[in-house]
């Protein structure tokens, strides 16, 4: 069981679930698209995922044009039963996808693409993930990167942004995932952001953890937390990482 309570929030998280299989199994998507980014760590690196996701990122392989990937997200989407895709071409293309949910209001995933981060610190791996419901079941060998690796772009997204789910994430991958603060260093070299500094990013957390609508970030994200966390307890965990990594 996913452990927020809201009916539309577990059926969110199994069309998420579903649409993981299905981009992984997909001729052109499974080679082309490595998944990465939160939903991804709590999705096929825990033995269950602890917070609610709404989005899927993944980085590209190869260059080139977007269009058949945009085409090959279309047709698994409107399997799946999205009535509405729209596409963005960007830097990070995005596809957007929109239905409605069985108990009302309005069912939306987004769909981001990184790309142009194609030398990754370490191998890409696959994971297995399957989904067992009514409504869908499959699985899948899902590419993606490993667990240091992942937790390293954590790293960069704490220092950027304000939401205390990177936090939160740091924290489950050195205490639960067996991610270990010295190969997270190793990996975060090519994710290191301008601007970065070991003594500015931790000045950066110490900024943030005053600032409620950053230590509230998971309130509507988990009901409840494994044993042992709390935001002073990640924030000890952020700290030996950044120091591991100066």
């Amino acid at each position: 069981m996913v452990p927020w309570i809201p009916d539309v929030q577990v059926e969110q998280d199994l069309v998420l679930s579903r649409l993981i299989v299905e981009f992984a199994r997909h001729p052109l998507l499974g080679n082309e698209l490595v998944f990465r980014g939160g939903t991804c760590f709590h999705k096929l690196w825990l033995d269950r995922p602890w917070r609610y996701s709404e989005d899927l990122d993944y980085v590209r392989r190869t260059d080139g044009g977007i269009g058949e990937i945009f085409d090959a997200i279309r047709t698994v989407a409107a399997d799946v039963g999205f009535e509405k895709i729209t596409t963005h071409v960007g830097r990070h293309p995005k596809v957007k996808l929109r239905s409605n949910f069985v108990r009302g209001g309005t069912l939306q995933v987004k769909v981001e693409m990184n790309t142009f981060e194609r030398s990754p610190a370490r191998p890409t791996v696959t994971r297995p993930f399957a989904v067992t419901s009514p409504w869908f079941t499959g699985e899948a060998e899902v590419p993606t990167f490993a667990i240091e690796e992942l937790t390293a772009t954590k790293i960069r997204a704490l220092f950027q942004r304000r939401k205390g789910r990177d936090l939160f994430d740091l924290w489950l991958a050195v205490e639960h995932g067996g991610a270990t603060i010295d190969d997270i260093a190793t990996c975060f070299e090519p994710y290191r952001p301008d601007g970065w500094t070991g003594d500015r990013a931790l000045s950066n957390l110490d900024a943030k953890l005053a600032v409620t609508d950053f230590t509230g970030d998971l309130d509507q994200l988990v009901s409840a937390g494994p044993d042992g966390y709390t935001i002073d307890a990640a924030a000890q965990v952020a700290r030996r990482v950044i120091r591991a990594v100066g």
